[in-house]
């Protein structure tokens, strides 16, 4: 069950309010402790000739000159002969491209020892430097912590919600209208001159007016609170039961009208108060002070609170159905507490 007053807050506020500053990005990279070194293999020493390759040549060529002079018109002799030229120009290659192999495998030594020199070295230096890089690896990490943890403390916190706050205020939009006229409420007069006592004539605003698309009439808050500095914009509306003179309830829960209004003011970047009409008309002093709490909060004014201090709090009236608002115009439940608001309504007429 809802209960006045109620305090809406447009969604945008809402998040600023419950927004954490962000998390430090903590880019320094863990180092990994060097890996066993891996020396480069050396090639195999070149040969004049590989001598078990000849003799496997000499090996085969007999009988593959008797397979092939069977095959063949060719006389055995000059089969082998032509095999055996051939294993020839083989080893006199061979013998001939030795220094350049030899000069080749002493190149490819030097590189591979240079290689593993320098991998040694480089190795030698990771493990003479972990131990000091994972030490400035864990400074770096506890220092990132530490700044984290002061990020989420309270006071630093707050000051980072508030920043987002006052960026949202900032922009909130503006009212359209300096000429509504729109009826006066029975308390307004009289409540007029308490919010004004409070929180000054240049905060306190009527007759100001929203444009509604595809609605013929704007919406106009009772009093609007509107601080130029901050740009903080509050619609404080006093709600009755039911009309005086048709005895039709109004105000009750669910009802679209005031579920439109709230919407467009709070769309616009407002915050909403609404009063029941009874808690205006005998806690006046401490209605202000409930709006002067909203002001602290979101503007972080303090101004206001100091003013309304000496006020009790508030007590809370529960909204109204329809049918309770019904049984409430029959018994007349206005009328036991608006004599308050009399003198200063009649004073407007």
């Amino acid at each position: 069950m809802t209960t006045f007053p109620i305090v809406l807050i447009p969604r945008s506020l809402e998040q600023a309010r419950a927004a954490q500053p962000p998390t430090p990005i903590f880019s320094t990279i863990q180092p990994v402790s060097p890996a066993p070194l891996q020396e480069q293999a050396l090639p195999p020493t070149p040969k004049r000739f590989n001598r078990g390759v000849l003799l496997f040549n000499f090996a085969v060529s007999v009988p593959l000159s008797l397979l092939i002079a069977q095959l063949t018109t060719i006389p055995v002799i000059g089969v082998l002969l032509i095999l055996l030229a051939g294993i020839g120009l083989y080893v006199g290659y061979k013998i001939k491209s030795y220094p350049r192999r030899k000069s080749e495998h002493t190149r490819q030594i030097k590189q591979i020892e240079e290689s593993n020199e320098r991998e040694q070295r480089r190795y030698d230096n990771d493990i003479k430097n972990y131990p000091t890089r994972e030490r400035q690896y864990e400074q770096a990490r506890q220092e990132h912590d530490r700044h984290t943890a002061k990020n989420l403390e309270p006071e630093n916190v707050r000051q980072f919600q508030l920043a987002l706050i006052r960026q949202e205020i900032h922009s909130t939009l503006p009212h359209d209208l300096d000429d509504s006229d729109a009826p006066i409420g029975f308390c307004e007069p009289m409540f007029c001159k308490y919010l004004v006592r409070c929180f000054s004539s240049s905060k306190i605003k009527t007759c100001l007016g929203l444009n509604i698309s595809d609605y013929p009439h704007p919406y106009t808050p009772d009093f609007a609170y509107i601080d130029p500095e901050s740009g903080l914009r509050i619609d404080i509306e006093i709600d009755e039961p039911y009309a005086f003179k048709s005895r039709e309830p109004t105000h009750y829960q669910g009802m679209w009208r005031d579920n439109n209004r709230n919407d467009a003011f709070l769309s616009r970047g407002w915050i909403v108060i609404r009063f029941a009409e009874e808690q205006v008309a005998r806690y006046p002093d401490e209605c202000c002070k409930l709006i002067a709490k909203v002001i602290y909060e979101w503007a972080n004014d303090r101004t206001f609170i100091d003013r309304t201090a000496r006020f009790g709090e508030l007590q809370p009236i529960q909204h109204w159905s329809q049918e309770e608002a019904e049984e409430m115009a029959r018994n007349d439940d206005r009328s036991k507490y608006s004599s308050v608001c009399q003198n200063d309504f009649r004073r407007t007429r």
